[in-house]
């Protein structure tokens, strides 16, 4: 898989969640040991998956769903964050270095910054490709200073336990944290949050730090309110909670035609010279 020293950077591919989960651990376990160098893979789903952070409990589900043949597929990562709602529509990237690197960080929010940044660079430049203004780009997105992912956080953190807004921290792309890219839906009110585009979450083990890095082409909010332990009642109000903070590539003009163009630009991004 190449020296040590070098980057590893492995084509796209489809697979189930839980296929993808298992090679996931295996190339962070052969980075931690020293056998491969820092390592870039690319992937896609098939089927329809709702993956849970590592920490998250079972019961953010909605009960039955193992017996419900309509239902998603519910597994758990090794990473941190909240649930993502994966499919065939969701591009994921796994960036895993050695611990000694310097792209490893010592502070865990700081280290956020490198692929956030890339993100936001990459998107910019395959937007303006696509012929979009540079100024509106330059506008509208951003990587989330860690002051406005704090503010997200305490207005979500101060709604009651079960309301629709506060369900939105069980979801990936519900919050925004630190660094993650996020696109201004709207400019007509100032102090209008942004919506996530990409969503970022790490692990550290000993010997080596995993990214794991994703955007959705397109996001069915209630697909994902009917997977959560949400009355069914209030499922419309989730799913409307969701549509109002979660965004995907769709809406800032790109499409699943546009993930080459891309993967290649974040690539570009991450292995520029330090």
């Amino acid at each position: 898989m190449g020296k040590t020293d070098e980057w590893t950077r492995l084509p796209f591919g489809r697979a189930t969640a839980a296929e993808q989960i298992a090679c996931t651990d295996k190339l962070t376990a052969a980075v931690a040991r020293g056998e491969c160098g820092p390592t870039l893979r690319w992937y896609g789903y098939v089927g329809w998956t709702v993956i849970l952070g590592v920490g998250q409990p079972d019961t953010i589900v909605r009960p039955g769903l193992a017996s419900d043949p309509s239902a998603p597929v519910i597994v758990k990562r090794s990473s941190g964050g909240a649930a993502v709602l994966a499919d065939a529509s969701f591009l994921a990237l796994d960036v895993i270095v050695p611990s000694t690197s310097t792209h490893a960080g010592h502070d865990v929010v700081e280290a956020y910054r490198w692929p956030g940044e890339a993100w936001r660079r990459a998107i910019c430049r395959v937007r303006a490709d696509r012929g979009y203004p540079a100024d509106e780009t330059d506008t509208r997105i951003s990587a989330v200073p860690v002051a406005l992912a704090r503010r997200d956080r305490a207005i979500v953190l101060a709604c009651p336990a079960g309301t629709p807004e506060r369900w939105r921290e069980s979801v990936c792309f519900g919050t925004l944290s630190p660094y993650e890219v996020a696109w201004q839906r709207t400019l007509d009110d100032p102090e209008s949050l942004p919506i996530k585009l990409v969503g970022l979450s790490q692990i550290r083990r000993r010997g080596v730090v995993l990214y794991q890095i994703g955007v959705h082409s397109e996001f069915d909010a209630m697909a994902m309110a009917r997977t959560l332990a949400v009355d069914v009642a209030r499922q419309e109000e989730v799913a409307s909670v969701l549509r109002d903070h979660i965004g995907h590539l769709g809406e800032i003009g790109l499409t699943e035609a546009d993930w080459p163009d891309l993967m290649a630009a974040v690539e570009t991004e991450l292995l520029k010279p330090e």
